[in-house]
């Protein structure tokens, strides 16, 4: 039977679970993007499914991303947590669910949908798909049971980076190594990738700023920006 921590984290994150016309039971399928294809791979030993390619689009930017994604036949098993964590259709928090998450699940959970940022050493869940008083309920969660503080903001509930280390110390253990990049454990890696990114950038404006075209485009560039400016005040 399929491991209910599991099962719980992913549904907290990406996971979902859905009616087709055929079946009176939901299924489970979950998708992800092809760089964290070994962590679908790590998951799916407690779904054993079958692990697909597929194509997804993003309103947002207007383009395809190829990826991959596992689907869990309809299962009377499944049945429990439709009704636990779907009010009218929409996907939902409440203290029940919150009371039977351990360590694992809180792991996975954040191995969906949380991120580390290398900037302020902080971790960030995303939860935009909740309303508020689900992220409330999570916030007192983490505060009661781990006495770890998440401040809500509008799409995501973050840590400071104290009580970062706090959270780390609870799922660590529970995390596969191929997402252990969200723990803030790649920060030589991504100190490395930054300086390139500088001299990379550096290196560019340098060839740009000897090319008498680019110059010449600049300055009618900032003349009309300057007459445009004038004109307006």
């Amino acid at each position: 039977m399929y491991n209910e921590q599991v099962l719980l984290g992913s549904l907290l994150g990406d996971g979902c679970l859905t009616f087709s016309k055929r079946n009176i039971n939901p299924l489970y399928s979950e998708c992800h993007s092809i760089k964290q294809l070994k962590y679908l791979e790590w998951k799916n030993q407690f779904f054993k499914c079958k692990i697909k390619p597929r194509k997804t689009y993003l309103k947002k930017t207007g383009k395809w991303y190829d990826g991959y994604y596992f689907r869990a036949g309809a299962n009377a098993f499944f049945l429990q947590y439709y009704y636990l964590f779907y009010k009218d259709g929409k996907k939902s928090v409440n203290n029940i669910i919150l009371g039977k998450l351990k360590p694992l699940a809180v792991a996975v959970w954040f191995c969906d949908d949380g991120s580390y940022s290398y900037y302020n050493n902080n971790i960030k869940i995303c939860v935009a798909g909740f309303s508020l008083r689900c992220k409330q309920l999570m916030s007192d969660y983490f505060k009661e049971t781990y006495g770890i503080d998440f401040k809500i903001q509008k799409e995501c509930i973050y840590l400071s980076s104290d009580d970062t280390k706090k959270f780390i110390s609870v799922i660590k253990k529970h995390v596969p190594e191929c997402m252990h990049y969200k723990l803030g454990m790649d920060a030589e890696k991504q100190s490395t990738q930054r300086q390139r990114n500088r001299l990379k950038c550096k290196n560019y404006w340098h060839t740009k700023k000897m090319d008498p075209e680019w110059i010449k485009k600049e300055r009618l560039r900032l003349r009309n920006y300057m007459r445009i400016k004038r004109s307006n005040s």
